[in-house]
């Protein structure tokens, strides 16, 4: 159960298990075991933290590592991190990978909710049934069990929708409020940029999106502490003496960015935004949603140890085909419209030479009065 519910979270919110392989040669059944073994290693680990309390780097590993590998119920990632921030209140790593977990989480769960009610609504509506019943200890049946009652019938499908939404809205307050405080400990990072335009795609607020989006790729400097973490990470597989070879394949496994950008704000909502400008004829902002494409992939790809994904090659592609379509409409301008630009432009190029012409005349004239004034002065003087 509970790698099922984290690979679920998972894939629902978008974190990437690609991974950067650093060593040649490794199966499938190397990073499997890997895996098992480190799982195995936890309680050994959990009592590493307990031997170095004040050790920031070795609680940061601890983090990271819980999360990956431990069932958090158990062996809490966040309760881990704000041990972190106990120690240093004002530690940007710890900061950006609790609030990257809490708005993935929450992205996730909401997205994977909202797809499992509307799917089931569906089913039951084809089948011409009129009332759900959902599962005893499923998601959904929690979300919609009122106090005192153990029965959970939903009647009305599209009042259930809405209450999910509203019950679920009820929890972005708290989303924002974390993503806000670790931005206040990193204000020129554009990393909370990126994780609140993907909340705004998530939650249908496209403009609030986008001017997260623009404000990121404004800003110079990009992190996800990806080294910090690594050499935590490492730090505490090396104390625990965690065996070889699977420590270097723990070490290795890196989750890009990159692939968070594509599929958490791409293909999540921006893709679409600028599909929506091009349609109304408003290449300006199309070009704006592509351009701010390729400066996020360049933002991510600064910290990456492997080849870029290529989410900047897609911005690309969609601005030069946005550009050749530019150029089509002009070209297929009808003669009639050409000529009405034509004579349209001619009379602006009048206006302002007549406009200019009489400027020069009016400027002369005084020029010239002045002159004429100061002479009589003079004259008057002898």
């Amino acid at each position: 159960m509970r790698k099922t519910l984290a690979i679920c979270l998972t894939c629902v919110a978008f974190i990437s298990q690609t991974f950067a392989r650093v060593h040649a040669g490794e199966s499938l059944q190397d990073w499997l075991d890997a895996e098992e073994k480190i799982s195995e290693f936890i309680p050994k680990l959990h009592t590493l933290g307990d031997e170095y309390p004040n050790d920031i780097e070795i609680q940061l590993g601890l983090g990271f590592l819980y999360a990956k590998y431990a069932d958090t119920r158990v062996f809490s990632d966040i309760d881990q991190y704000e041990k972190v921030l106990t120690i240093d209140p004002n530690n940007k790593a710890a900061w950006a990978i609790k609030a990257k977990l809490i708005c993935w989480r929450y992205t996730g769960k909401r997205i994977m909710l909202l797809d499992d009610l509307e799917s089931v609504i569906a089913n039951a509506r084809e089948r011409n049934v009129e009332e759900y019943r959902p599962y005893k200890n499923s998601d959904l049946y929690f979300w919609f069990k009122e106090e005192g009652s153990d029965t959970v019938v939903i009647k009305d499908f599209d009042l259930a929708v809405r209450q999910l939404r509203q019950k679920l809205d009820e929890k972005v307050p708290a989303v924002l409020a974390t993503l806000n405080r670790g931005q206040s400990k990193d204000p020129e990072n554009a990393f909370y940029n990126y994780l609140k335009a993907h909340l705004y795609f998530v939650l249908h607020e496209k403009e609030k999106a986008l001017k997260e989006i623009e404000e990121g790729a404004a800003k110079k400097y990009f992190s996800s502490y990806v080294e910090e973490i690594n050499k935590a990470k490492a730090r505490v597989l090396q104390e625990a003496k965690f065996p070889q070879p699977h420590r270097d394949l723990i070490i290795s496994m890196r989750s890009p960015f990159e692939d968070f950008l594509n599929l958490g704000i791409w293909k999540r909502g921006l893709a679409d935004l600028g599909k929506s400008y091009e349609a109304q004829g408003d290449f300006k902002n199309a070009e704006k949603v592509y351009r701010l494409t390729i400066t996020m992939a360049q933002h991510a790809q600064r910290e990456s140890i492997y080849r870029p994904l290529g989410l900047d090659v897609i911005g690309r592609r969609h601005l030069e085909k946005l550009q050749k379509k530019m150029l089509n409409k002009d070209d297929k301008m009808p003669a009639q419209e050409k000529k009405i630009l034509g004579q349209s432009f001619l009379e602006r190029a009048k206006y302002i030479i007549i406009v200019g012409l009489c400027g020069i005349l009016i400027i002369s004239f005084i020029l010239l009065l002045r002159k004429k004034a100061s002479s009589r002065g003079k004259s008057r003087a002898t």
